[in-house]
């Protein structure tokens, strides 16, 4: 019986679970490993510090162009030093200063005409004061003097002060005061003081005013230090081409900070904190295929049900990532044309897009790892990839492959115009070294998913969108086979094929797989094409004249001899199984009853089909489109349909309750136990069924001028 809606729904079987936890466990401890683990010969040297001594000669095994960080921060550096510092006008500073000489004031005094203090206590506290520097005459003089002469000095301290920082300017309240006008000012000080004061008093009013005058046209630290960030990232990257055989480190060699990146680049250095690095990269891998493997058994559960889908999605992606291991890390130009896209065809054309799509972002983003944690080239493959997956998508002709490589193309180089810009890159050489790269990359995923799809396909029993069109094809020579030596099949064939489309395109299986698979179900009968009664027309039945058990062997052996025949012409594994599935273990009713006749004690089991049952829900849409189709067309022709149809009341639909008798017999005798149809389904083909058959099988309007034509005739 058909498994619960409900619980397909909403359920993950623990079987598909550990299949999961499988699939996510090896996928991730295989592509760990191409990560952190070094694959080439030699590429790791022995360990050297910045200011070591070389121990050997250091050769680049490859040539590659990168681009330096250290040097592209020293540009930057140099790029934010030549930027002037911004000045700003700020009066608030010298209005400040102001309060300040006018408070300092204010505590000298009290310091001065304290009573409880000696002059000795005096003269310390004034000399620690850190907001003036007096000389051992202007203190002492300060000491002496009396309350009415204080409050003068202190007054025309505070005047000068006003004087020498008013604006020159009508309007302006405070004059700009710039470092190198500074000293000029404090040295006119004493000759600007009134003459009404001694020349020691000038001096005092001088010393004290002269700490507070600073200058108020002053650096703007926050405009200064935007202005240098926006050269540092207007500095273009600092490229650094290294040649296969260069020399990076001579013997003897103090190794400096560009040596070790340089190391780094041509895959002969780890970068450092390397366990923690290691750890980091395999956290992300299991994160990422483990959120991947989720994504799958949530949206594509069927995926787990078949362990050579699994393998075949596994392989893919590690096989992908263990190329883009040789080719990718420290190599300018060869990790932009390695041929990434090609999982993500190879994914959509033998899996679907769903899983190619996912496939796409996990790789894309460990590639991106590999090229030195590269965003663009993380960007370039989902681009890519994705590009790819939507042109290649439902693909009819072999066409399609050189399309799509020309989309990837386009979208590979409008993403790498995109970081050139952002980069501010401008180097024409390297433009062209990367749009030949793009182009490389495009074309050669197109050819390598080109002539490996169907050999990926025939070993893990995958059929794609374009053998089946090819295979749909009434030239193919078993096809032409068919229509020649047994017609009536050939026909039945078709309308099948018709039937069981519509019902799978209802229900959300595989159309185009169901209808082609149709179009070879019965490939064994043109063995004996007369002994089935499709092919008997004007013949006498052969059957009448050979006892039960050997009429029920002859037709049940067209399945045999229909997979023998879809194998010798090379049909996929995944349409073989058609053949034997469209019958399973059914019952040859008719050659039983018969023998029944003859025998009451006779076995029924040596009257079924060799089966299996359907494992799909493919192969049981097309046993349920087979028998109603045979029922309907033996109705049609014996003329019983028509008494059915004109018998029928209005409020009954006797097409409909036929369907539904059928499907229900093959539900009761266990036929659809294997497959994944719910009674939703059921429901739904049922209607699919009727809907086509009505349009066939309509009553038709009785023209007299016809009839009496039919009866002179």
């Amino acid at each position: 019986m058909p498994r619960s809606e409900k619980r397909r729904r909403t359920s993950i079987s623990p079987r598909l679970f550990w299949r999961f936890l499988l699939f996510a466990l090896v996928t991730s401890l295989l592509l760990g490993a191409i990560l952190v683990v070094p694959f080439l010969p030699g590429e790791i040297v022995p360990e050297v510090q910045v200011g070591a001594v070389a121990p050997t000669d250091v050769k680049s095994p490859i040539t590659t162009r990168y681009v330096s960080q250290i040097l592209t921060r020293r540009d930057q550096e140099a790029a934010a030093a030549e930027v002037a510092d911004v000045y700003r006008f700020d009066p608030s500073i010298t209005l400040r200063q102001r309060q300040a000489l006018s408070d300092t004031l204010q505590v000298i005094e009290s310091i001065l005409f304290d009573p409880e203090r000696n002059r000795d206590e005096r003269q310390e506290s004034i000399a620690t004061l850190e907001e003036v520097r007096l000389s051992r005459e202007t203190l002492n003089l300060l000491l002496i003097l009396q309350k009415s002469e204080w409050q003068a000095l202190k007054k025309e301290a505070l005047h000068l002060y006003d004087e020498i920082t008013q604006g020159e300017d009508e309007g302006e309240q405070v004059r700009q005061i710039r470092e190198q006008s500074l000293e000029e000012l404090r040295l006119g000080l004493e000759g600007a003081v009134r003459h009404t004061f001694y020349p020691l008093k000038r001096t005092l009013i001088a010393d004290l005013v002269s700490p507070f005058l600073v200058p108020n046209y002053v650096v703007d630290e926050e405009e200064t230090e935007q202005r240098r960030e926006q050269a540092r990232s207007r500095t273009p990257p600092h490229y650094v081409e290294v040649l296969e055989g260069e020399l990076i480190l001579a013997e003897g060699q103090i190794v400096q900070d560009t040596d070790l990146e340089k190391l780094e680049a041509v895959g002969l250095r780890s970068r450092e904190g390397s366990w923690l690095d290691v750890w980091g990269q395999v956290v992300l891998v299991v994160g990422l295929v483990g959120t991947y493997g989720l994504f799958l058994l949530r949206f594509q559960p069927r995926l787990f049900e078949n362990v050579r889908w699994m393998f075949l999605l596994g392989l893919i992606i590690v096989l992908a990532m263990g190329a883009a291991k040789f080719v990718v890390p420290g190599r300018f130009g060869f990790a932009y044309a390695f041929p990434l896209t090609t999982a993500a065809l190879l994914l959509t054309l033998l899996l679907n897009p769903q899983i190619a799509l996912g496939g796409t972002v996990v790789l894309s983003i460990l590639v991106g790892l590999l090229g030195g944690s590269s965003l663009e080239l993380a960007v370039l493959g989902f681009v890519g990839g994705t590009v790819g997956i939507l042109s290649i998508w439902k693909a009819q002709r072999s066409t399609a492959f050189l399309f799509s490589g020309f989309y990837v193309t386009l979208a590979q180089l409008w993403v790498a115009g995109a970081f050139r810009l952002i980069y501010q890159d401008q180097d024409v050489q390297g433009l062209l070294t990367i749009a030949l790269a793009c182009g490389i990359h495009g074309f050669s995923s197109a050819a390598l998913s080109f002539a490996s799809f169907g050999f990926l396909g025939n070993l893990f029993g995958q059929v794609t969108v374009m053998q089946l069109f090819e295979l749909a094809n009434p030239a193919h020579p078993l096809l032409r086979r068919l229509m020649r030596e047994a017609p009536g099949t050939y026909y039945h064939s078709i309308v099948v094929g018709n039937l069981a489309e519509r019902a799978a395109e209802v229900i959300g299986a595989d159309p185009l797989l169901v209808r082609v698979g149709a179009y070879f179900h019965d490939v064994g009968k043109v063995v004996r094409p007369y002994f089935f009664v499709d092919n008997q027309a004007g013949r006498l039945n052969i059957h009448d004249e050979l006892n039960p058990r050997t009429s029920a062997q002859l037709i049940t052996d067209h399945v045999r001899d229909g997979i023998v025949l879809a194998r010798k012409y090379r049909l996929p594994e995944r349409l073989v199984q058609f053949i034997p599935e469209h019958h399973g273990t059914t019952l040859a009713t008719y050659f039983y009853r018969r023998a029944l006749q003859e025998d009451e004690t006779v076995d029924p089991e040596d009257f079924r089909y060799p089966g299996p049952k359907p494992q799909s829900r493919e192969t049981a849409i097309l046993m349920l489109a087979d028998s109603v189709e045979a029922a309907v067309r033996s109705m049609d022709q014996s003329g019983k349909l028509g008494e059915l149809l004109e018998s029928a009341s209005e409020e009954e639909d006797a097409l409909d309750n036929l369907v539904g008798e059928i499907i229900d017999k093959k539900v009761r005798d266990g036929q659809l136990d294997d497959c994944d149809l719910t009674f939703r389904d059921l429901r739904d083909i049922r209607r699919a069924f009727v809907s086509m058959l009505r349009g066939v099988y309509h009553p038709r309007i009785s023209y007299p001028e016809l009839e009496g034509a039919r009866e002179k005739s």
